[in-house]
């Protein structure tokens, strides 16, 4: 061994060569360092190594014998060709050095480090599902209206971090004796508004109490409209209850409103709102009646003025088919208005349904279009005005009495020659033949017909319809529906015998 450390220390590049080949061979053979030359055989045989061992040293030696008697310890200048020799092997020295360099480490602190730095395999996290939990029966508890959601959470993913299940279910507001609920005014008053105005008022609503206030519901009128600020009120705090009014009547008014809470001592808080809705503009009459026999039909004129003193003009005026007209100027403006509407009798009198509206435009801003509803008394009318059959039965006739009357007899009966001119019936005819007329009746002022009526078989049918057509000697045709209802006995006469 000293030997070698000599040679290693005094050689060159080559010796050192040969020393790193030697240290490699004996770290892959497990065997010891053969014995340089020269060293003593007491040295040599102090190895504890087997037979087999000592058979593969004997077969290095000569091998290795043979490299260092061909390596001749350097003189002075073989010193001075180090470096040609370096140039001539530059491949050879890095490939022994980092053989030597890489020589496994001990395993046991590179498989800790391992272990450290690998997270344990997180065993697979069942979903988990959050169901709604059962209401408890508490029968004042308070329910708002929330819709109720479940989610489900899982993850079978190593080193992950499961989230709680976020449950969204009917918060229950249970009644609560220290939550207290107080308004802080019971009455807003609207004062006058327009039908065109939409006001709003505010109710300011206090938690007194020392516990959470829930305004679970709130409770309007017929026309009001609300918004809540806020419906959950922890001590000292409060919400605004704002209430939007829309009129829906001329004249005053006062609506109702209430607010529900927890408050277990005051459960509800009853509002009011009160006010007066008028109109900007009025007129007269506000509804009218015309007739047949009389000029212009019997109407009147109309007069319309402004309330509030503001002036404005007229900018329109129809009526239903067309029956009224009236000259307006939309350039003219004034706080009053007389309209005077020509009637057009020949329309008039053809309205199949003797009513109509006349609407009338303005510029005044108080005030909506104004509606002026009309009714017309036709020539002729019908008593009763429905035909009505009740308790009919196939297998049995009935007599049904119909007055025929002309609304205008005293004025239309003389022609102009002084004869009677009262209407004649020309002919009585039923659609589906249900009623017969069996006899004709004069009246002052009109006929009294009497019908006899068999209905047809039910088939199944509760009702049954039919049509009388009565054409007069004028030329008028009128129409008189005819409806019956059919008796139990003869629905259950028609159902066949079990």
């Amino acid at each position: 061994m000293i030997s070698i450390g000599l040679l290693g220390i005094k050689g060159g590049v080559k010796s050192r060569l040969v020393l790193s080949l030697i240290i490699v061979g004996v770290f892959l053979c497990g065997c010891q360092v053969p014995p340089a030359p020269g060293t003593s055989d007491a040295a040599a045989s102090a190895s504890p190594k087997s037979k087999d061992l000592a058979y593969s040293e004997q077969a290095e030696k000569p091998a290795v014998a043979e490299v260092i008697e061909s390596q001749s310890v350097p003189q002075e200048e073989d010193v001075q060709v180090d470096a040609p020799l370096a140039e001539e092997s530059p491949v050879e020295t890095p490939q022994v050095v980092a053989e030597v360099a890489d020589a496994p480490k001990e395993a046991e602190p590179a498989a800790a480090a391992v272990i450290e730095d690998v997270p344990e395999k997180a065993e697979p996290v069942p979903a988990v599902v959050v169901e709604e939990a059962p209401k408890e029966a508490e029968p004042a508890a308070v329910v708002a209206d929330l819709p109720a959601k479940t989610q489900v959470v899982g993850t079978t993913s190593p080193a992950s971090v499961v989230k709680e299940a976020v449950e969204t279910v009917k918060t229950v507001k249970v009644p609560s004796a220290k939550a207290k609920i107080y308004a802080v005014d019971t009455v807003y008053e609207f004062g006058e508004i327009t039908p065109l105005e939409k006001p709003t008022g505010t109710f300011h609503i206090k938690n007194i109490g020392s516990d959470v206030l829930y305004l679970t519901r709130v409770k309007v009128c017929c026309g009001a409209r609300h918004e809540l600020s806020s419906d959950e009120l922890k001590p000292g705090e409060s919400s605004v209850l704002t209430v939007t009014y829309v009129a829906t009547t001329i004249g005053p008014f006062e609506k109702y409103l209430n607010v529900y809470s927890n408050d277990l001592n005051t459960p509800d808080v009853k509002l009011t709102i009160k006010g007066k809705v008028v109109r900007r503009l009025v007129w007269t009459p506000e509804r009218f009646k015309l007739f047949l026999d009389k000029e212009n039909g019997g109407c009147l004129p109309v007069k319309i003025s402004s309330t509030d003193g503001k002036p404005f003009s007229l900018t329109l005026f129809t009526a239903t088919e067309n029956c009224l007209k009236a000259d307006i100027d939309p350039n003219k403006v004034a706080k009053e208005f007389v309209v005077y509407p020509k009637v057009d009798l020949e329309k008039l009198g053809s309205l199949k349904i003797p009513k109509g509206v006349v609407r009338i435009g303005h510029t005044h801003p108080g005030c909506d279009v104004i509606k002026l509803n009309y009714d017309l008394r036709k020539r002729y009318a019908f008593a009763p005005k429905r035909f009505l059959v009740l308790n009919a039965d196939q297998r049995k006739k009935q007599i049904r009495r119909l007055d025929i009357l002309d609304n205008y007899a005293d004025s239309s009966r003389l022609n102009t020659d002084g004869k009677d001119s009262m209407f004649t019936i020309e002919s009585v005819r039923c659609e589906k033949g249900s009623s017969v007329l069996k006899s004709t009746k004069k009246l002052a002022d009109g006929f009294q017909l009497a019908f006899e009526v068999t209905p047809p078989a039910p088939g199944g049918q509760r009702l049954f319809q039919d049509l009388i057509t009565i054409v007069l000697s004028t030329g008028d045709e009128l129409q008189l529906p005819v409806n019956g209802i059919y008796s139990p006995a003869a629905l259950s006469a028609e159902k066949p015998a079990e």
